[in-house]
Protein backbone atom coordinates (compact mmCIF):
# COMPACT_ATOMS: atom_id res chain seq x y z
CA UNK A 1 0.00 0.00 0.00
CA UNK A 2 1.48 3.38 -1.00
CA UNK A 3 0.44 6.89 -0.05
CA UNK A 4 1.78 9.97 -1.73
CA UNK A 5 1.97 13.62 -0.91
CA UNK A 6 -0.18 16.20 -2.59
CA UNK A 7 1.20 16.87 -6.03
CA UNK A 8 4.42 18.84 -6.03
CA UNK A 9 6.02 17.63 -2.80
CA UNK A 10 8.07 14.58 -3.77
CA UNK A 11 11.68 15.10 -2.87
CA UNK A 12 13.56 15.52 0.35
CA UNK A 13 16.36 18.10 0.56
CA UNK A 14 19.78 16.65 1.32
CA UNK A 15 20.05 15.56 4.94
CA UNK A 16 23.19 17.58 5.42
CA UNK A 17 25.03 19.77 2.95
CA UNK A 18 28.45 18.88 4.26
CA UNK A 19 30.03 15.87 5.95
CA UNK A 20 31.05 18.13 8.83
CA UNK A 21 27.38 18.63 9.79
CA UNK A 22 26.46 14.97 9.43
CA UNK A 23 26.77 12.91 12.62
CA UNK A 24 29.45 10.25 12.35
CA UNK A 25 28.43 6.59 12.63
CA UNK A 26 30.36 6.38 15.87
CA UNK A 27 28.17 9.14 17.35
CA UNK A 28 25.00 7.35 16.26
CA UNK A 29 26.34 4.08 17.61
CA UNK A 30 27.08 5.68 20.97
CA UNK A 31 23.70 7.43 21.02
CA UNK A 32 21.66 4.31 20.29
CA UNK A 33 23.96 1.67 21.72
CA UNK A 34 23.94 -0.27 18.43
CA UNK A 35 25.95 -0.14 15.25
CA UNK A 36 24.65 2.05 12.43
CA UNK A 37 24.32 -1.04 10.22
CA UNK A 38 22.25 -2.83 12.89
CA UNK A 39 19.70 -0.01 13.14
CA UNK A 40 17.71 -1.35 10.18
CA UNK A 41 18.69 -3.47 7.27
CA UNK A 42 16.33 -5.79 5.39
CA UNK A 43 15.02 -7.96 6.83
CA UNK A 44 14.48 -5.68 9.84
CA UNK A 45 16.30 -6.74 12.93
CA UNK A 46 14.93 -5.80 16.33
CA UNK A 47 16.69 -3.06 18.23
CA UNK A 48 18.79 -4.54 21.02
CA UNK A 49 17.36 -4.91 24.45
CA UNK A 50 19.13 -2.48 26.68
CA UNK A 51 19.70 -3.22 30.36
CA UNK A 52 17.47 -1.28 32.73
CA UNK A 53 17.81 -1.27 36.49
CA UNK A 54 14.89 -3.17 37.99
CA UNK A 55 13.83 -0.51 40.46
CA UNK A 56 13.65 2.24 37.79
CA UNK A 57 12.13 0.30 34.88
CA UNK A 58 8.44 0.78 35.80
CA UNK A 59 8.94 4.49 36.45
CA UNK A 60 10.93 4.93 33.22
CA UNK A 61 8.34 3.01 31.20
CA UNK A 62 5.45 5.06 32.61
CA UNK A 63 7.41 8.27 32.06
CA UNK A 64 8.02 7.29 28.42
CA UNK A 65 4.33 6.45 27.91
CA UNK A 66 3.39 9.90 29.24
CA UNK A 67 6.04 11.41 26.95
CA UNK A 68 4.48 9.67 23.94
CA UNK A 69 0.96 10.77 24.92
CA UNK A 70 2.22 14.35 25.16
CA UNK A 71 3.90 14.01 21.74
CA UNK A 72 0.54 13.06 20.17
CA UNK A 73 -1.15 16.03 21.87
CA UNK A 74 1.59 18.35 20.65
CA UNK A 75 1.29 17.07 17.05
CA UNK A 76 -2.49 17.46 17.09
CA UNK A 77 -2.21 21.00 18.51
CA UNK A 78 -0.16 22.01 15.44
CA UNK A 79 2.67 23.54 17.50
CA UNK A 80 5.56 22.42 15.29
CA UNK A 81 8.19 24.31 17.31
CA UNK A 82 7.20 22.43 20.47
CA UNK A 83 6.97 19.19 18.47
CA UNK A 84 10.53 19.69 17.16
CA UNK A 85 11.83 20.13 20.70
CA UNK A 86 10.74 16.57 21.49
CA UNK A 87 13.56 15.24 19.27
CA UNK A 88 17.20 14.91 20.21
CA UNK A 89 19.40 16.96 17.81
CA UNK A 90 20.87 13.69 16.46
CA UNK A 91 17.61 11.70 16.34
CA UNK A 92 16.85 9.23 13.56
CA UNK A 93 13.40 8.66 12.07
CA UNK A 94 12.41 5.86 9.69
CA UNK A 95 9.07 6.15 7.88
CA UNK A 96 6.90 3.17 6.99
CA UNK A 97 8.01 0.96 4.14
CA UNK A 98 6.95 2.40 0.79
CA UNK A 99 6.66 5.99 2.04
CA UNK A 100 7.28 8.53 -0.77
CA UNK A 101 10.30 9.92 1.08
CA UNK A 102 12.12 6.75 2.15
CA UNK A 103 14.45 8.18 4.77
CA UNK A 104 15.99 7.59 7.14
CA UNK A 105 15.86 11.18 8.32
CA UNK A 106 18.92 11.88 10.43
CA UNK A 107 18.95 14.82 12.81
CA UNK A 108 16.18 17.02 14.19
CA UNK A 109 16.38 19.41 11.23
CA UNK A 110 15.87 16.65 8.63
CA UNK A 111 13.06 15.10 10.65
CA UNK A 112 11.28 18.42 11.08
CA UNK A 113 11.72 19.20 7.37
CA UNK A 114 9.85 15.97 6.60
CA UNK A 115 7.08 16.75 9.10
CA UNK A 116 6.76 20.28 7.67
CA UNK A 117 6.43 18.83 4.12
CA UNK A 118 3.64 16.61 5.39
CA UNK A 119 1.87 19.47 7.12
CA UNK A 120 2.15 21.61 3.96
CA UNK A 121 0.81 18.82 1.72
CA UNK A 122 -2.24 17.96 3.80
CA UNK A 123 -5.04 20.36 4.68
CA UNK A 124 -5.75 18.61 7.93
CA UNK A 125 -4.30 15.74 9.87
CA UNK A 126 -5.02 14.21 13.25
CA UNK A 127 -3.32 11.26 14.88
CA UNK A 128 -5.42 9.12 17.20
CA UNK A 129 -3.97 6.23 19.23
CA UNK A 130 -6.09 3.09 18.76
CA UNK A 131 -4.16 0.64 20.96
CA UNK A 132 -2.62 0.56 24.38
CA UNK A 133 0.72 2.26 24.80
CA UNK A 134 3.28 -0.53 25.22
CA UNK A 135 6.55 0.24 26.98
CA UNK A 136 9.72 -1.80 27.10
CA UNK A 137 12.65 -0.04 28.76
CA UNK A 138 13.39 3.16 26.86
CA UNK A 139 11.02 2.27 23.98
CA UNK A 140 7.29 2.80 23.59
CA UNK A 141 4.95 1.61 20.84
CA UNK A 142 1.37 2.49 19.98
CA UNK A 143 -0.87 1.74 17.00
CA UNK A 144 -2.57 4.85 15.66
CA UNK A 145 -4.86 6.07 12.92
CA UNK A 146 -3.62 9.07 10.99
CA UNK A 147 -6.58 10.91 9.46
CA UNK A 148 -5.55 13.24 6.62
CA UNK A 149 -7.07 15.21 3.78
CA UNK A 150 -5.23 16.69 0.80
CA UNK A 151 -6.81 19.39 -1.33
CA UNK A 152 -10.46 18.66 -2.05
CA UNK A 153 -9.86 14.93 -1.82
CA UNK A 154 -11.48 12.50 0.58
CA UNK A 155 -10.21 11.80 4.08
CA UNK A 156 -7.58 9.08 4.16
CA UNK A 157 -7.10 6.95 7.26
CA UNK A 158 -3.70 5.26 7.65
CA UNK A 159 -3.09 2.79 10.44
CA UNK A 160 0.53 2.51 11.52
CA UNK A 161 2.45 1.60 14.65
CA UNK A 162 4.86 4.19 15.98
CA UNK A 163 7.88 3.02 18.00
CA UNK A 164 9.88 5.65 19.88
CA UNK A 165 13.16 5.26 21.72
CA UNK A 166 13.38 7.93 24.40
CA UNK A 167 16.55 8.90 26.22
CA UNK A 168 17.04 11.84 28.54
CA UNK A 169 13.52 13.08 27.75
CA UNK A 170 14.06 13.25 23.96
CA UNK A 171 13.24 11.01 21.02
CA UNK A 172 16.52 9.52 19.76
CA UNK A 173 15.00 6.97 17.39
CA UNK A 174 11.57 6.64 15.79
CA UNK A 175 10.27 4.07 13.36
CA UNK A 176 6.84 3.48 11.82
CA UNK A 177 5.45 0.08 10.79
CA UNK A 178 2.40 -1.00 8.79
CA UNK A 179 2.49 -4.34 10.63
CA UNK A 180 1.85 -4.07 14.37
CA UNK A 181 3.39 -7.48 15.08
CA UNK A 182 6.62 -6.42 13.36
CA UNK A 183 6.73 -3.28 15.51
CA UNK A 184 6.27 -5.31 18.69
CA UNK A 185 9.18 -7.53 17.67
CA UNK A 186 11.46 -4.47 17.90
CA UNK A 187 10.46 -4.33 21.57
CA UNK A 188 11.17 -8.03 22.03
CA UNK A 189 7.42 -8.70 22.35
CA UNK A 190 4.76 -10.52 20.33
CA UNK A 191 1.01 -10.13 19.90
Amino acid sequence: MRYSYAEGVHSNPPLSPSPAKRPACLDIEQLLGVSARAIRSPPPSPLPRLPVERDTAPAMSQENIEFMRAAYETWNSGDMDAFGELYDPDAIMRPVEGWPEPGPFVGREAIMREWEHIREAWNADVVEPISDFIAAGDRVAVRHTWRVTAGDGPEVNMEVTNVLMVRRGKVVYQEFFWDHAEALETLGLSE
